[in-house]
């Protein structure tokens, strides 16, 4: 945790609304137009957030992030897909904690060479 605001502040942290918590109602009737009423309230949101119609189209966009993530100045590691239609999310609901009605699509691990330089042998406390 980083408790010195300095630090925090040099670095270019983003935040994007995706969600939100108990209202006495839904901005919208799905995932999608809710973030969409985000953006017009003054919120950034994904300019990657699609609305698929078919598994290709998720397929493709998923392969159309993976192409993009290395050049996109904040990490992911994958991506989320949802039901859209919020009514059918509460029927769906919850399962241990995590939804139904969203799935996560994570990218293989970025892999990298390195060269070890050194190797210091100690012993330890109770030898």
């Amino acid at each position: 945790r980083q408790k010195d605001p300095s630090v925090t502040a040099s670095r270019n942290l983003k935040f994007f609304a995706y969600a939100w918590g108990y209202t006495s109602e839904d901005p919208a009737p799905t995932q999608y137009d809710s973030v969409q009423k985000f953006a017009e309230w003054g919120f950034k949101i994904s300019p990657l957030m699609v609305r698929a119609k078919s598994v290709e189209e998720l397929v493709a966009h998923y392969h159309l992030i993976e192409a993009q993530r290395s050049s996109l100045g904040y990490d992911i590691d994958g991506v989320v897909y949802k039901i859209d239609q919020l009514e059918l999310q509460r029927r769906w609901g919850f399962v241990t904690g995590e939804p139904r009605w969203a799935i996560a699509h994570k990218f293989p691990a970025e892999q990298a060479m390195t060269t070890v330089l050194r190797i210091d042998i100690q012993v330890g406390r109770t030898g």
